[in-house]
């Protein structure tokens, strides 16, 4: 556009003709502009629309089709993908020089090993962690978050809300139902779910449904049950009310405390991860013996205090330093930081969520939470929430477990040479390394001891308490009846005994099909010894049926204790060979690393078989 203002002499003409065209120039300007921003909201919301038709039908899909054992298993094999291609495609420089081994000698197998490591939570390692770049620590980092126990429950939290009506926006208006009732003729348009009424609504109006119209019919009477939608979703029908059933304001109360839960399970997360980072750099900066192990392996504080808060609260067991933590063993206020964040990610979870439960129902007095204080875990599909009693013999159980340990401990490492190294020799960094070391056998991984160089009783122990799944405990004989409806089985192979159809006809072969874990357990032994036979033969000292059983049992518990290999334990000491920092699955074959990725994947699923083997009788 170009503008030709005519020189006048009277100054107030040139002055309005100036204003006329920054008048029309800016009247442009704005229609062109607003033009511009249509197109753009048009466009971004065919856009958003087309994403909502491609993904509603896989979340459909996976809410109410996929069975739990396959959408878990689909989950790590697609993480664990990304995850691969992340640490591939991320920088290869190694962080220190004291890898002695070239990044770009680390195949990719090795790679897909630790990301499977990593989502499985099992710290199971091919490769030194000092040979990680600060960027891929990142990469590990999330997939140790996103293979936590509490994150994965805080997602199927959501998948099970997602199987609910959608009832979030009637909720959110004092449960107020949206409707005109002054032409109780009119049928209106019911949206894709049936919307509740509030129990006062019902008691003057009844809802029937007629193909897809919301109609209103006085003086009858009719229930909509949620538990239809759960009982519902295995034929694959669409929500339908039935007749009979509780009422509007169970159904309610049922909604409200599992999206309370999902709410205080992320916040359950968060603010451990966040009290635990800030404790673990507040001690970092204050405490020069830690700062300096930092300094030396190339390490930012923020870096690892998030890794270590991550990987501890996950129980993955991941260090980023070659040595785990046993360079840190002299700095017993680190394992006093990290031993809650343990505890609090695992094995003492459900009692721990019980808790914050209780007090939120002390102080807020909302009724969902004394819903979720009073109903069985199983009705709303979170295992995780546990009865009273059975949370407080789930305690007692653990504390036990560790008390044995720790007696263990101290009675066969207390003055045994070489175990504590030069460092650590006060009576009080003992104890708190003992503990420490004791808490860890139950799936965390990390350590402060050498367990190459252990007795070999304790290994026995620590191997058996790899194998115990997180929630054992011990039960009295007389108890049992008052926990018994919190202790069945969850799995995929959970259903009636009665009425069976042909799914349930499958579901017999799949379980006549099935092992226990230890015959699992027995089977990848087997594997591995006829694998690795050769080694067997050359290096019987390394590669003994034992070290191989701890690697498995590590592997399948999703801990990550090994035994490591040692060159001094080699008959033939002519050849070449350098100890390293990373586990004795290192050192086996391409296909014995490939059969530790089954087994921690396995294990990680190992829930859904708790009852595996029920077809054979040993009499």
């Amino acid at each position: 556009m170009h503008m030709v203002i005519i020189c006048s002499k009277n100054p107030t003409s040139i002055t309005k003709k100036m204003e006329h065209c920054y008048k029309q120039l800016s009247t442009n300007f704005r229609e062109k502009f607003g033009y511009f921003i249509f197109i753009i909201s048009n466009n971004c919301k065919s856009i958003y629309i087309s994403l909502q038709s491609f993904f509603n039908p896989v979340f459909h899909f996976l809410v109410f089709i996929v069975r739990p054992f396959w959408l878990n298993l689909s989950y790590i094999l697609v993480s664990s993908l990304f995850g691969f291609l992340a640490l591939k495609a991320s920088s290869s420089t190694p962080r220190t020089s004291n890898s002695s081994v070239s990044y770009k000698h680390v195949g990719d197998l090795d790679l897909f090993f630790t990301s499977v490591s990593a989502i499985t939570a099992s710290s199971m390692s091919t490769v030194e962690m000092e040979q990680f770049s600060n960027s891929q620590l990142v990469i590990l980092t999330v997939l140790m978050l996103l293979g936590g126990q509490v994150f994965i429950s805080m997602i199927g939290l959501q998948f099970r809300t997602a199987q609910f009506p959608k009832l979030d926006h009637h909720h959110h208006q004092n449960n107020q139902l949206q409707v005109n009732y002054s032409d109780h003729s009119s049928a209106l348009e019911l949206p894709e779910l049936v919307v509740l009424p509030t129990p006062d609504q019902v008691a003057t109006t009844d809802i029937v449904l007629q193909s897809t119209s919301l109609v209103l019919v006085p003086d009858q009477s009719i229930h909509l049950d949620i538990e239809d939608v759960v009982e519902n979703q295995a034929d694959h029908k669409p929500y339908l009310p039935s007749s009979t059933g509780t009422a509007p304001a169970d159904q309610l109360i049922k909604y409200k405390a599992i999206k309370s839960l999902s709410y205080l399970v992320f916040g359950y997360l968060l603010i451990t991860h966040i009290i635990g980072t800030s404790l673990l750099s507040i001690y970092i900066t204050l405490i020069p013996s830690s700062y300096n192990v930092l300094k030396s392996k190339s390490l930012q504080t923020q870096t690892f205090s998030v890794f270590l808060t991550v990987s501890s609260f996950a129980n993955c067991g991941f260090v980023p330093t070659n040595e785990n933590l046993m360079v840190f063993k002299q700095n017993s206020g680190l394992l006093l930081i990290l031993m809650p964040i343990i505890i609090l990610g695992n094995a003492l979870y459900a009692p721990c969520l019980r808790l914050v439960i209780w007090v939120l129902r002390k102080v807020t007095r909302k009724e969902e939470y004394e819903y979720l204080l009073k109903v069985d875990g199983k009705e709303l599909g979170f295992e995780h929430l546990m009865g009273g009693t059975e949370s407080w013999f789930l305690v007692i159980s653990g504390v036990g477990f560790v008390l044995v340990q720790f007696v263990m401990f101290v009675v066969l490492e207390w003055g045994k040479e070489g175990v504590w190294g030069d460092g650590g020799k006060g009576v009080g960094s003992k104890l708190v390394g003992f503990v420490f070391q004791s808490i860890n056998t139950r799936h965390s991984g990390e350590s402060v001891l050498d367990l190459s160089i252990v007795s070999p009783a304790i290994l026995v122990l620590i191997v058996i308490m790899m194998y115990l799944p997180p929630y054992t405990l011990f039960i009295p004989v007389g108890r049992r009846e008052e926990v018994s409806t919190n202790t069945k089985t969850k799995g995929i192979l959970e259903r009636p005994t009665a009425g069976k159809n042909e799914n349930n006809k499958k579901n017999d072969l799949i379980e006549n099909l099935l092992f226990s874990q230890l015959g699992y357990i027995a089977i990848f032994t087997i594997l591995i010894c006829i694998t690795e036979r050769d080694k067997l033969k050359e290096d019987p000292l390394n590669f003994s049926v034992f070290n191989i059983i701890v690697e498995v049992v590590s592997a399948y518990g999703n801990v990550g204790y090994s035994t490591c290999y040692s060159c001094k334990l080699r008959l033939n000491q002519n050849e070449a060979c350098e100890d390293k920092w990373f586990g004795f699955t290192g050192r086996w074959s391409n296909t014995g690393k490939f059969i530790i990725i089954v087994v921690m994947i396995l294990g990680r699923l190992k829930k859904f078989n708790k009852h595996g083997g029920k077809a054979w009788e040993l009499s």
